[in-house]
């Protein structure tokens, strides 16, 4: 009688299980959680650890689609508390590395991520070689978050060769992806078109994921060279094909000025992810938005667009240049303005003035969430990006309004001078 009991058990956790795979495939993450918990709940009444942990690997993941980070965090810790030593090693190993992987993405405290990279480090000792790769992927991944370019980069190179080693014949996208952006972002662009020609050289097993990393790369690639225009291509004609609102847009349209459209993407941005768990996700709807005032700000004063990251504002284009008279701020032409006939900047000094008060609120805000995330990774990578955003409004601030904010010392107490007199 028992054993009828446990069988039947067996095949309703079977079916709830294949229901909630189709879920999942089909993207629908509620579904699949939902299926996932109830096969779990059966798997607990037969006190089976090995599809008990395997169900909260799987009702996590579906929490981490919906962005759900804590819910997925807690699944992973109630698997990661149980003897798992008759569980599957792969359900455990895909547990260990999905609990870092949220906790990055949250982030949590480095020293909860340091333990759980202990366990899984100790955990791959004796298992599958591919497994190691991917634990050096996510030490890679602390690294550069925590803004260690060169041990990210050193982690990633020997990743990617433990898996060439192990899968030679199919190509980890996010390896490469990783590879060649920091060859980009340290110009070294020969060595970034030699890693865009392995991607070259597979052309099977050509998904959306992969056209995607290919797409942000070039995007990246095309920044880097000064080609904005060309960046803003590419980022069109992929963005209608990706299933996530593409931060990579905004950025695309931001660099070329073109804030109109930028303005609807952000809008759409910010509508999309305001409610994200994640601190980065949640500092980057403010930066966004930041940014976009900050445009506009300087479109309206005729200035050329830039990129805080490979093409920063320079101090001359606004010192010597702009006056204010009145209520109208004035820019004067330069040489080749004056050579391709543009006439002299005029514009409301209240207009201006509110696109520097909004992208100072927005900066403010993002500042904060900053540095909780600089705090719980002990690094300063966060808050020394948007407090560069922030020194770039201020000289305005300083040269249209006369004034630069008194909080400005307040945010940055380790300040000794004010930054309208910091040389940028």
């Amino acid at each position: 009688m028992q054993k009828e009991y446990e069988d039947r058990i067996r095949k309703d956790i079977g079916d709830l299980g294949n229901a909630a795979n189709e879920a999942y495939k089909s993207r629908q993450y509620d579904k699949g959680a939902l299926l996932f918990g109830k096969a779990l709940k059966l798997s607990k009444e037969l006190d089976d650890t090995k599809l008990i942990v395997r169900y909260h690997l799987w009702k996590g993941a579906c929490y981490v689609e919906n962005n759900k980070y804590k819910r997925a965090i807690a699944e992973f810790t109630q698997a990661l508390s149980l003897d798992i030593s008759t569980a599957n090693d792969a359900d455990v190993f895909n547990i260990m590395t999905a609990f870092v992987d949220v906790g990055l993405s949250i982030p949590t405290r480095l020293e909860a991520i340091n333990k759980s990279l202990k366990q899984c480090s100790d955990f791959i000792k004796t298992k599958e070689t591919y497994w190691k790769a991917t634990y050096l992927y996510i030490v890679s991944d602390l690294a550069n978050l925590r803004g260690d370019k060169d041990k990210a980069n050193e982690l990633i190179q020997e990743a990617f060769s433990v898996w060439e080693k192990k899968y030679s014949h199919y190509i980890a996208d996010e390896y490469l992806w990783r590879l060649t952006k920091y060859a980009i972002e340290q110009k070294k662009f020969a060595i970034a078109d030699e890693y865009l020609a392995k991607w070259d050289n597979y052309k099977n097993d050509f998904h959306i994921s992969r056209k995607r990393y290919k797409a942000k790369i070039n995007i990246e690639l095309n920044r880097a060279k000064l080609k904005k225009q060309k960046a803003l291509k590419v980022a069109r004609n992929f963005a209608p094909f990706d299933t996530d609102e593409p931060d990579y847009l905004i950025t695309a349209y931001l660099i070329n000025n073109e804030w109109k459209p930028a303005k609807e993407a952000v809008i759409r941005y910010i509508c999309k992810k305001r409610s994200s768990e994640s601190l980065y996700t949640q500092s980057s709807c403010f930066t966004f938005l930041g940014d976009y005032h900050y445009v506009v700000a300087r479109a309206l004063l005729g200035l050329p667009p830039v990129d805080f990251k490979y093409d920063k504002p320079k101090a001359f284009e606004i010192i010597d240049k702009i006056t204010v008279e009145n209520d109208t701020v004035k820019r004067k032409r330069s040489f080749k303005d004056k050579l391709f006939g543009q006439a002299d900047v005029q514009i409301s000094l209240k207009e201006i003035k509110k696109h520097l008060k909004n992208a100072e609120w927005a900066y403010l805000r993002a500042f904060e969430i900053s540095k909780e995330i600089d705090q719980r990774l002990e690094c300063l990578v966060n808050t020394t990006e948007t407090r560069t955003r922030l020194e770039y409004l201020y000289k305005f601030f300083d040269i249209i309004l006369g004034y630069v904010p008194k909080r400005d010392l307040d945010f940055f107490p380790e300040r000794k001078e004010s930054i309208n007199n910091k040389q940028i």
